[in-house]
């Protein structure tokens, strides 16, 4: 994200307001931690009573909450100031209350935060939770050789790979090595068990990805973070922009429907719609009428079939045609949502995490003819035609299928659907085993084999299995073909 007013604002206070809130009652627990009669003293059991009904703060954790862990903390810190879960937890508290986005925060609340993160590590040395808090900490302050060294005592006591991962690909992004990041993610999703995680590690990459400017790759990241984490309207927003840049206009605008569907208050994705409605006003294009399914539904106890419109060469010369005369245009304005979920845009307005990329090429849609598959159930994709090619609409092929259908249940349809099922299995056997017949007679050639003998004998057996499948084969088409191949009778 390119810096702004309001992120400098924001960076120019002395502390921000959201943390200023609990600030003396932090600095008062940092005073009474110096005294050694009030450190000896402890009550395990009202500590751990304290933290009750708390979650690991979050980038996702709305203020309330956070406002909340960090009162409660303090709490069980005061009852026992050796629970390294307490500490952990306020330290975790205080970076979030001082998060601009994703990539900006506030200095003076980190600084006084990692205090009680390397007092959770010195607690708790083999709990990957307490180094993540003081890892991400000196990641935010920009301390890449801690951090790098920190990185590799993790690594090397193994205790935690899945935190190591994730801590060494938020490493990486910030130092600008989005290849080296993009590799790590992909190893913690491996490790991470919870699925609101997973999904943010795939976000994660997503943004790694956009960064590059490689935004087709980013779509799978993207798809598979709302299907791991469940509807989730930034990522859904962002994954709707990224299609606008992509051309996709109808992708865009369902999803951008979608995301209003998850969350009707979210301002990022209503400023969106109001940009694609005045986009289709502008090209006097009606906007796309909602739909899951492009089909109909077979009988009332089974779900539509999806039938995707592809055009036809036909169609595609008059769209790229129409493309000339109306190229799309641009989004230079564009909001996107940042990953914290219940404290972006509020009435003062949080900023957004960046601005996608974007391009200024023609649009696929911009044509008069832009919903021309949304009539493929009833049989007519612009004149009906491309419909009909495809297969989709009433005409011979459907009226066949009934008839089809039946002969395909009677003794001699099993019988042919056998014989073709054999037919193929015989010539991926044939396919595989001249495969490796090859890669035996490479390593042959090459000298590379410790037993040449032995190598020679598995020659030997591989083409004997390749004669009996051909002699099998043509025994097949010899009884079933009349002597030619499948398909060529």
């Amino acid at each position: 994200m390119q810096p702004n007013a309001d992120l400098h604002a924001f960076l120019r206070q002395k502390f921000p307001a959201e943390y200023a809130a609990v600030r003396p009652a932090i600095e008062s627990l940092r005073a009474w931690l110096t005294d050694p009669a009030n450190v000896a003293a402890s009550d395990p059991v009202a500590s751990k009573r304290a933290l009750v009904g708390l979650s690991d703060p979050e980038g996702f954790t709305p203020v309330p909450e956070l406002l909340r862990t960090v009162e409660r903390a303090i709490d069980s810190i005061r009852s026992d100031p050796n629970n390294a879960a307490a500490c952990f937890m306020l330290a975790r508290a205080m970076t979030e209350l001082g998060r601009f986005d994703d990539e900006h925060y506030h200095p003076a609340p980190l600084r006084e935060a990692v205090d009680f993160a390397e007092r959770a590590v010195k607690l708790a040395p083999k709990v990957g939770k307490a180094w993540r808090a003081l890892i991400e900490i000196q990641i935010h302050l920009h301390r890449d050789e801690m951090v790098a060294d920190m990185l590799r005592d993790l690594g090397t006591q193994g205790f935690a790979p899945g935190t190591h991962a994730t801590l060494s690909a938020k490493f990486a992004e910030s130092r600008g090595n989005y290849d080296e990041a993009i590799d790590w993610y992909e190893r913690a999703i491996g490790y991470i068990p919870e699925p609101p995680r997973r999904a943010e590690a795939y976000t994660a990459q997503a943004f790694c990805m956009l960064k590059q400017g490689r935004k087709s790759e980013a779509e799978r990241p993207f798809l598979m973070a709302l299907l791991e984490g469940g509807p989730s309207a930034w990522i859904g927003h962002n994954w709707s922009v990224l299609k606008y840049e992509l051309a996709n206009l109808i992708g865009a605008t369902e999803l951008n429907r979608r995301v209003l569907g998850w969350d009707p208050a979210y301002l990022p994705a209503l400023e969106f719609k109001q940009f694609l409605i005045e986009h289709y006003r502008k090209r006097n294009h009606p906007l796309p009428r909602p739909r899951g399914f492009a089909g109909r539904a077979v009988a009332r106890h089974r779900p539509a079939r999806l039938r995707p419109h592809h055009p036809a060469p036909a169609e595609r010369g008059r769209v790229a045609a129409t493309q000339a005369r109306h190229p799309r245009e641009s989004y230079p304005h564009l909001p996107l949502g940042p990953r914290v979920d219940f404290r972006t845009f509020s009435a003062t307005g949080l900023p957004p995490r960046g601005v996608i990329g974007r391009s200024d090429g023609p649009h696929p849609t911009d044509t008069p003819k832009e919903n021309r598959h949304e009539d493929l159930d009833r049989g007519s994709g612009n004149d009906g035609s491309a419909g009909r090619r495809l297969g989709l609409c009433t005409g011979r092929r459907e009226a066949a299928a009934p008839a089809r259908r039946r002969a395909q249940g009677t003794p001699r349809g099993q019988r042919a659907r056998r014989t073709r099922t054999e037919a193929r299995q015989g010539a991926q056997a044939s396919c595989r085993a001249g495969q490796k017949l090859r890669e035996l007679k490479q390593r042959q050639e090459s000298g590379e084999a410790k037993d040449p003998e032995r190598l020679a004998e598995a020659i030997k057996r591989i083409e004997e299995r390749i004669a009996e499948i051909k002699a099998r084969l043509a025994e097949h088409n010899e009884k079933h073909h009349g002597g030619a191949e499948p398909g060529k009778s």
